[in-house]
């Protein structure tokens, strides 16, 4: 069976493993303007293959206007230590 298939059958169940419609509801997502996070994302692709990139909780504090994430240097194969990010 495909991904998609199961899915499929898995929201025919009654289990919605991707409730994109009702997330808001259940998560807080903070709202950003959207060439904001365009731009953020455009920068973040053109840094991906050297950096690692992750959620921080002070983007919610920051605004619309404003997109705050943690950075780590990650040229090596190991996972990130919890002291090694920076926030951007």
């Amino acid at each position: 069976m495909s991904p998609f298939a199961l899915r499929a059958a898995l929201k025919r169940a009654g289990v919605n493993i991707f409730p994109a419609g009702y997330s808001p509801k259940y998560v807080p997502v903070p709202r950003k303007a959207a060439l904001a996070e365009l731009k953020a994302y455009e920068q973040m692709a053109l840094l991906a293959a050297a950096f690692a990139f992750a959620h921080s909780k002070w983007n919610g504090e920051a605004g619309p206007e404003r997109v705050v994430f943690k950075a780590r240097e990650h040229l090596t194969a190991g996972s990130a230590e919890d002291n090694d990010w920076s926030l951007f």
